[in-house]
């Protein structure tokens, strides 16, 4: 799924572009993903899990989200630096049709300049203009307060607790939060 890009202008003065993903971007995204997958533990990959992952296979990625009708998937572009990105899915089963998830993640240098806020605006609007969407949910690891706070701005409620849904390398358990937004 593709959209037209989104400039805007960052809280410290910077320019953004909120847009899809190019194959160009590859190099970008594989070293974005090694990089927020070091810097916090509230994300689902720790830098070992990455090893997985490749340019090649990131240039795979791109293109695939690209030509699949019930995803959207966009990168956050700071003066030619990947900052972050998010990710809508949809659902093709006629019994799911009405949802959507959501997720998505940043570099922590570009935490608190907007940009979170500026995805999530863009996902309800894609949510809205896929049609049909009444609800879209999302997961948070608990402790994650800037995120829950980001979520809850965004009328996203709480609905359930998942205890011990992580467990980090030091063997500490972290609760996951299920969260929704109905759509009006």
């Amino acid at each position: 799924m593709k959209i037209d890009d989104i400039t805007f202008t960052l809280k410290d003065g910077r320019k953004a572009v909120l847009r899809n993903a190019r194959e160009s971007d590859a190099q970008g995204l594989y070293d974005y993903l090694l990089k927020s997958a070091a810097e916090t533990h509230f994300i689902l990959r720790e830098p070992e899990d990455c090893g997985a992952y490749s340019v090649e296979g990131e240039v795979g990625f791109i293109n695939k989200s690209l030509e699949n009708p019930f995803q959207l998937m966009l990168v956050c572009d700071v003066d030619g630096v990947i900052a972050g990105n998010c990710q809508i899915d949809f659902f093709g089963k006629i019994k799911l049709h009405h949802r959507a998830n959501i997720g998505i993640a940043l570099i922590k240098e570009y935490w608190g300049l907007g940009i979170g806020s500026k995805m999530f605006e863009a996902m309800i609007q894609a949510a809205r203009d896929y049609g049909g969407i009444t609800r879209i949910n999302l997961d948070v690891a608990e402790e994650n307060e800037r995120a829950l706070a980001l979520y809850k701005k965004f009328g996203f409620e709480v609905m359930c607790r998942f205890p011990d849904a992580m467990m980090l390398k030091d063997g500490t358990y972290i609760a996951e939060l299920k969260m929704t937004k109905k759509l009006d």
